[in-house]
């Protein structure tokens, strides 16, 4: 590992004299990682390495994980000099480029630190008479719509089996871990596999005033059902962010306020001595415009290790 990162340097230090890149870096997901750990890559034995290649060396800039729940960059103490591995980076003066400041891995499951966008007002009872009412609308297919298609038999059953959704949602989504559990098999898995046999409908139905108007009763029922999905399990993750920006409120007063839990958790990675630039994944106009917020909002950058510490103790 050592030798492919000197050859690597190597390459790039010649790059930089023909003055083709000025500064390069290392992304790393195991920076903050503990020494024992036989995936940690340690930037203080990276930095050597630069140094023996070249006193002016452009080794200028790393990239890591580090969010409210991953604290390691700022708290785990595991270069042999005994700093935590951003203020090693702060001491060199290099670029510190944060990633994953609202997706954070917490006993191995995913947390989304942002408030749900569902309305938090489902009940099971409701969420299973949709269920019941989506399967309605899905056998009038099979019964109906389908048989007037003229599709392939094999065709029309790998279009069944990525299209009927009421069964699998009635028996997984009480067993869901979450409200971002809820949100990666929507998003990842249930809506990719139903738009993609839509697609493949409106093009081979074109036409068909039977398919269209089942298609508007389909959509329906099922926006109907993820909502209220999406409701029931927004119920415990809005608890959940209730707690956490209570915790941030007393790890550090620059941390609390009536802002949405996203810039609390970058502010307080912005507001960290030693972080260069927080980088934040933004599908969507609504994201952009809270991060711009977030950045119109003054805020101090200083040694907030103690912060961090007192954090991690409360979340």
């Amino acid at each position: 590992y050592d030798r492919r990162i000197e050859g690597a340097f190597r390459h790039l230090e010649s790059e930089a004299a023909e003055g083709r890149i000025r500064w390069y870096g290392i992304s790393s997901n195991t920076f903050p990682a503990e020494p024992s750990d036989p995936q940690f890559t340690c930037l203080e034995r990276v930095w050597t390495m630069a140094e023996s290649i070249s006193r002016r060396h452009r080794f200028g800039v790393v990239q890591l994980p580090a969010n409210l729940f991953e604290t390691g960059a700022f708290l785990t103490a595991n270069q042999p000099s005994g700093l935590a591995v951003v203020e090693f980076a702060r001491r060199k003066n290099l670029g510190v480029l944060i990633n994953r400041p609202l997706n954070a891995f917490a006993e191995n499951r995913l947390v989304r630190l942002a408030e749900p966008r569902e309305a938090a007002d489902a009940s099971a009872e409701e969420v299973a008479g949709r269920i019941a009412a989506l399967a309605d609308v899905e056998q009038d297919f099979v019964g109906r719509v389908l048989p007037k298609l003229n599709l392939d038999p094999g065709l029309a059953s790998r279009l069944l089996s990525q299209l009927l959704a009421a069964d699998a949602l009635r028996e997984a989504w009480v067993s869901l871990s979450g409200y971002d559990h809820w949100r990666q098999v929507r998003d990842g898995y249930l809506l990719p596999r139903i738009r993609g046999v839509l697609e493949f409908l409106d093009a081979h139905a074109a036409g068909s005033r039977a398919f269209s108007a089942w298609k508007d009763a389909y959509t329906g029922a099922l926006d109907s059902v993820l909502s209220a999905v999406g409701g029931v399990h927004a119920k415990a993750a809005a608890r959940k962010t209730a707690q956490i920006k209570v915790a941030l409120a007393a790890a550090d007063r620059d941390w609390g306020g009536d802002a949405p839990l996203s810039r609390l958790a970058i502010r307080a990675l912005r507001s960290t001595e030693g972080v260069s630039c927080v980088l934040v994944g933004m599908r969507q106009g609504p994201y952009v415009e809270d991060v711009l917020a977030e950045l119109n909002t003054p805020v101090v950058q200083s040694d907030r290790r103690a912060s961090w510490q007192r954090l991690a103790q409360r979340i």
